[in-house]
């Protein structure tokens, strides 16, 4: 079952929501809220797969967070919430160890929008230096993960 199917069938049982996958005017994605209706998602279906999940996740965000108004607080809320879910420190870690060299090959890696992997990494890196994860130490600017039981470092100097 991949992200989007995981995404689309939680929506479902706690709300009643499907999420409808057709042309979204100059967006990527859309909610609609109305109190006493079931919300309303819709993702641009031209969008490449690991797009279209990452902006299903986004919309879900402002749903799952309770988030109404539209202020670039909110939509930094619901992306937050949307990276959590789909980025993990151990598939980062397991990224990592593949030896990508661009941030393009660590989104395919990791199997995310690139984006959305961006802009995790940037968030990371604007508010901590490092992260301790099991055996590991991972630094976000730039991306360096070090194993510091055996003292590997990716990628390798």
């Amino acid at each position: 079952m991949t992200e989007l199917e995981k995404l689309e069938e939680e929506l479902h049982t706690e709300y009643g929501l499907t999420i409808d996958y057709k042309r979204v005017a100059n967006r990527d994605g859309i909610i609609i809220t109305e109190e006493g209706q079931t919300p309303y998602i819709a993702v641009d279906k031209r969008l490449e797969d690991r797009r279209r999940t990452a902006v299903a996740y986004h919309e879900a965000g402002h749903l799952k967070r309770g988030i109404t108004r539209r202020t670039r607080r909110d939509e930094l809320r619901a992306e937050r919430w949307a990276m959590k879910r789909l980025i993990t420190l151990d598939t980062l870690i397991e990224g990592i160890k593949r030896y990508p060299r661009s941030l393009h090959e660590l989104a395919d890696c990791m199997n995310v929008d690139e984006d959305m992997l961006r802009n995790y990494l940037t968030y990371k890196g604007n508010t901590r230096l490092y992260q301790e994860h099991g055996d590991y130490i991972i630094s976000f600017d730039p991306v360096i993960l070090l194993n510091w039981k055996t003292g590997q470092m990716w990628p390798e100097e």
